[in-house]
């Protein structure tokens, strides 16, 4: 349902806490952020411990786009 939304949206960066979510939407949003505190990830995800974190990671893919410049 989430990859239904995403795929109208365009949505091109996801945070969640559940990897099945992640799972689902693996070939459909670029970016994708497994937050919360976590052993184990698989590479294809980027791991976000707290909304900190989330925020530097999302930022950091808008660098050199005038929206993330001199972030």
């Amino acid at each position: 349902d989430k990859a239904i939304h995403c795929a109208e949206l365009g949505i091109t960066h996801f945070v969640d806490d559940t990897l099945e979510v992640h799972e689902a939407l693996r070939d459909l949003v670029p970016h994708l952020y497994l937050f919360g505190s976590r052993q184990n990830q698989p590479p294809w995800l980027t791991h976000t411990p707290t909304w900190t974190h989330a925020e530097e990671a999302i930022t950091a893919t808008f660098a050199g786009t005038p929206a993330g410049r001199g972030r």
